[in-house]
């Protein structure tokens, strides 16, 4: 048996978590991104004022992890994979103030930071 560990102290962070909301996000594909559109579901407390702070650290903190020391990651994929459904990305904060989140499966962690810098953009226009 394979253990995971990293998965298993995520696991573990977010079940001693305590559960803020979930921010949904729905990108509609367009041949070029500037013309794309974005709508955003909030569930469970989430206030709209709230989206960018934690759209930005959501996608900051994915960003830092997947950098692992290099000096630029190309975060460009394919768009129409992403585009056309909602994504829910799920916030917690842990005791010492630590905030968590968590998201579909089906999104891998690049495409979930191209969704999240392309949201944040949109957000702050």
């Amino acid at each position: 048996m394979s253990i995971d560990f990293q998965k298993e102290k995520e696991r573990i962070e977010l079940k001693n978590s305590q559960y803020v909301g979930s921010i949904g996000i729905y990108m509609e594909y367009s041949e070029k991104i500037e013309d794309t559109s974005f709508k955003y579901y909030f569930y469970n407390g989430i206030e709209p004022e709230e989206a960018i702070n934690f759209t930005t650290a959501m996608f900051s903190s994915l960003i830092e992890e997947q950098m692992n020391g290099q000096k630029s990651l190309n975060i460009k994929r394919n768009l129409l994979k992403i585009c056309n459904k909602e994504y829910v990305f799920d916030i917690y904060v842990s005791n010492d103030n630590t905030f968590l989140f968590d998201w579909n499966p089906e999104l891998d962690e690049l495409e979930a930071a191209q969704l999240l810098f392309y949201a944040s953009i949109n957000l702050a226009q």
